[in-house]
């Protein structure tokens, strides 16, 4: 691999907008992080949880059941989301840039 993270986009810039940025995104990766907390800790958020999963019955088709389940949903999401950023930004954005004036 002979690009710098630099000119692949996967440098973190220092402007004000970037910090506001990640700090709105910890934010919000700490409510989603809290939020199933919450449901196992208070009964009545896990029944309303629930219920509103047995609502849409096609949801059951794609949720991990099983501990091994789970693990494989992990590995796969993470490594689908990575490599997709990769490809977008590593050549995507690369052969657009071709056909974009400057």
């Amino acid at each position: 691999m002979d690009r710098p993270f630099a000119e692949l986009g996967l440098a973190l810039p220092d402007s004000t907008a970037s910090i506001v940025t990640r700090a709105i995104a910890l934010i919000g990766s700490a409510f989603l992080l809290y939020q199933p907390r919450k449901a196992r800790r208070d009964p009545r958020a896990l029944r309303r949880l629930r219920d509103q999963m047995r609502a849409s019955e096609s949801i059951f088709a794609i949720i991990p059941r099983t501990p091994r389940e789970q693990r494989f949903f992990m590995v796969v999401s993470l490594a689908a989301g990575i490599g997709e950023e990769f490809a977008h930004r590593g050549f995507t954005l690369v052969y657009s840039a071709q056909f974009v004036p400057r």
